[in-house]
C-alpha cells in the first residue's frame, strides 16, 4: 500500500511542477489568446486587447525560457496589435461621422 501512495505522491508532484514551473505565465498565455480569438471572431475590438495581453505574457514566458525567437515574435505581433487597434478605432470613428452619431473627444 505504501508504493502506491508514493506513486500518487510522485505523479502529483509531478503534475504540480509542470504546472507551476513557468508560473502560469504559459496557462495565462492560453487564456488570454483563447479570449482573443473569441472576441475577434464576434468583431469586438476587446480581441485585440486579450491579444496583447497573451503576447505580453508570452513574451515574459520567452525571456524566462530563454526562447529569442519567441522574444522577437512577441515583439512583432504586440506592434501589430497596436497598430489593428489604432486602424479600428480609426474606422469606428469615421463610421460613426458618417452615421451622425455624437464624436466626443477625450
Amino acid at each position: 500500500m505504501d508504493v502506491v501512495f508514493q506513486s500518487i505522491y510522485g505523479l502529483l508532484d509531478t503534475v504540480l511542477f509542470g504546472l507551476t514551473k513557468t508560473y502560469g505565465l504559459d496557462w495565462l498565455t492560453m487564456c488570454f489568446g483563447l479570449m482573443g480569438g473569441y472576441y475577434i471572431a464576434k468583431k469586438d475590438m476587446r480581441g485585440i486587447l486579450f491579444n496583447i495581453l497573451a503576447c505580453s505574457t508570452s513574451f515574459s514566458l520567452a525571456i524566462i525560457c530563454d526562447q529569442y525567437g519567441f522574444i522577437v515574435y512577441n515583439l512583432i505581433f504586440i506592434t501589430l496589435m497596436i497598430k489593428a487597434y489604432k486602424n479600428w478605432s480609426a474606422d469606428n470613428l469615421e463610421q460613426d461621422k458618417a452615421e451622425g452619431r455624437a464624436v466626443v473627444k477625450a
